[in-house]
Parts: structure tokens; sequence; C-alpha cells
């Protein structure tokens, strides 16, 4: 693994043996080791956070680890992704967050032999953590929002371009933050791509994604918007694992001249993006997916947690940011897209600013920042 890029920003003095441990070194430390990850999916918190943690899974995995997630059950596609990668599968008993919840997950770690616990999503608030520390293990938090000032953890992982150690700084010196894209964590479809630059060209692809379980149809609506625009793009839908409208989708879209094809169960989202010249999404932890591909992005608030690095992207020049769903009209959209199917130097500075700043390495940098604790 290559070290960390001058622009990282680790709150602390970088620690020289995290930054500039090699793969060879790296593999040794994580070989045979266990880490227990706590995150969940549901149709209303979509699959951010499972997805976001299977990413830091992989990279473990890779270095010879055995990764173990603890979630609740949702009977869907998702935890058939989850076991393709080799992750193994414990289902939660009790209710996110609460004190059984976070006994069971300390039971279940230390039978495992686990060397560390991950933990993502908002339902696990820092009592949360408070508990897990009396387990003894070192603890790794996902955060985005910084809400939760003091942290418990060893680790704070916020991967946005917000990130600030000032959000955090009453958690303490114990606790070592990492902040900023330098840590975002893609999953293992993405490493292949690692050093490609991009070449924009004209909108011939677009690609149409609203993550996990879209429960506001926005899908829907874009494909609505395209069916007037000019130029007559070839469009994909991606509909995630906790999406039910497929059908619906497809039918939708045969109504329309577009050239458009409703896709389900998509295992590459790389490979989707190397497909694409134009994005249309959720302004969710996706974003540096796109970023890392070069793909120019039309950004939809579709969540409270998405504001900041909504706004924050754009004003790098990242992506545009179309705003909050409920103030999106089909119109709006069609507008959108067509501006930026028509601006060759937008898409492209895009595409460049977004390639600048995301490399894919954020979660092998995730890893030997655990293993130098």
């Amino acid at each position: 693994m290559t070290a960390c890029s001058k622009n990282a920003r680790d709150s602390k003095k970088p620690d020289e043996r995290a930054m500039s441990m090699d793969r060879e070194a790296l593999e040794g430390e994580v070989l045979g080791r266990v880490m227990m990850v706590r995150a969940d999916a549901s149709r209303a918190m979509g699959t951010g956070h499972v997805m976001r943690c299977l990413a830091l899974c992989q990279a473990w995995s890779d270095l010879g680890g055995r990764a173990v997630f603890h979630t609740a059950p949702t009977g869907s596609r998702l935890e058939e992704l989850l076991r393709r990668e080799g992750v193994e599968i414990s289902y939660a008993e009790h209710s996110a967050g609460d004190e059984d919840d976070a006994s069971e997950l300390m039971a279940k770690a230390q039978n495992a032999d686990s060397s560390w616990i991950v933990q993502d999503g908002y339902h696990l608030r820092v009592d949360y953590q408070r508990r897990l520390k009396g387990s003894g293990l070192p603890l790794l938090a996902i955060d985005d929002l910084a809400e939760e000032r003091r942290h418990s953890a060893d680790i704070v992982l916020n991967q946005n371009m917000y990130a600030s150690a000032e959000d955090y700084r009453p958690s303490g010196p114990e606790t070592r933050l990492l902040l900023g894209p330098n840590y975002a964590l893609l999953r293992r479809d993405f490493w292949r791509f690692r050093g490609r630059e991009r070449r924009t060209g004209e909108v011939e692809h677009v690609l149409i994604s609203f993550g996990g379980s879209d429960p506001r149809d926005l899908t829907g609506m874009a494909l609505r918007a395209l069916a007037d625009v000019e130029g007559s793009p070839e469009v994909r839908a991606m509909v995630g694992p906790l999406n039910s409208r497929a059908d619906e989708l497809r039918s939708q879209a045969e109504r329309t001249a577009l050239d458009a094809e409703v896709l389900v169960g998509v295992q590459s989202m790389a490979e989707m993006l190397d497909w694409a010249d134009l994005v249309v999404a959720a302004a969710g932890s996706s974003v540096y997916e796109f970023a890392f591909m070069g793909v120019p992005a039309l950004m939809v608030q579709v969540a409270d947690n998405q504001r900041l690095g909504a706004a924050a992207m754009a004003a790098k020049g990242l992506a545009v940011n179309l705003g909050w769903h409920e103030d999106i009209t089909i119109e709006g959209l069609r507008n959108a897209m067509t501006r930026a199917i028509g601006d060759y130097e937008a898409r492209r500075s895009m595409a460049r600013a977004g390639q600048s700043v995301v490399d894919s390495l954020g979660a092998f940098r995730t890893v030997a920042a655990m293993m130098s604790r």
C-alpha cells in the first residue's frame, strides 16, 4: 500500500508506522485477525452504512483477516452480497443501540476473538460506544454528522469533505480522528480503476442511482425528466436491494421513447460508472465513488445528513447540488440535465476535481491506522 498523500487530514501528527506500512507488513499485522462490524440497512435508512462497511471488510479480508457483520436481518439481496464477498453474518436480536444490543455485540465479538469492533449508524450513539468499550476491545466509529462531539471510540472516521477536527475536539486526546476523502471507503470493484484518468466526451450514457431503497421514487422522476431531454442518451436506472418498484419502473420506461434499462442486483457500481458519462443520484456516500471514477454528478439531497456533504462537494466543484428532494420538480431536473449535457467544460472540470480528491485507498489507510494503535 502506498503512503498517504500529503493532503491527508488526520487530526493528530500522522503515525509514521501507519502511514509508511507497506502491504506485506500490513498483511502480517491483519492475518488471522477478526473484525466485528455493527451496521444496519432498511428501506428508511438506506444501505449506505452497510455498503461502506463492506468496503472496510473487503480491505480487511484482502489482507488476510476475517470479517463478521452483526446486523438486523433484512432478508434482502444485501445479505446475499455480504456472503458473496466472504463476510460472515451474525443477526442482531435486540433493538439497535440499546443496552441489550451492545451486550449481545460484545459477547459475540469476544466469542469470535475479535481484534476490533466497528460501528456505523446514527442510531448507535455515544452511550452505546461507552458500553462497547466495556468489552476491552478497540472501537472504530464511522460518523458523518459530528453531532456526538465527545466520542468514546479509539478511532472516529468521517470521510466527508466538510469533516473538521474542531467538530470532535471534546473527544479528548485518546481518540484518533481520520477525516476527509483520503479515508473514503470504496469497495473492491473500484480498486482496479486506480490511477485511471477519465476522458470527458459527449454525454451518451446517463446513470440514475438513488440508493438502496429510494422510498421517494426519485428514480421514476428522473426517468420522466430524461424522456424530454434532447439528444436521447442511453439510460440505465439502478434499483437497489430494498427498492420494490423495479417492475413499475420498467413499465414506466417502456411507455416513453427512452432507450432505458432498469437494472436490479447490480454487482459492480464501478462498472456502471465506467459506462456512464453523467450520473443523477442521491447525495449520499456514493458521491465519493462518482468523484473517484471522474463521473460528473447531479446530486439530490434525500436525507438531512446529506445537506453538508452536497454543499461541500458543490463548493469544491466536484458535483452539482440540485437541493432538497421535496423542492425538486421534473422540469427543474430536466433543465439541470440539459445544462449538464450541454456544458462540456463544466463536466470536464468536475471529473478532474473528483479524481484529484479520491484515490480508493481509504479502506486500506483505515486498516493501517487500526493496526498502528
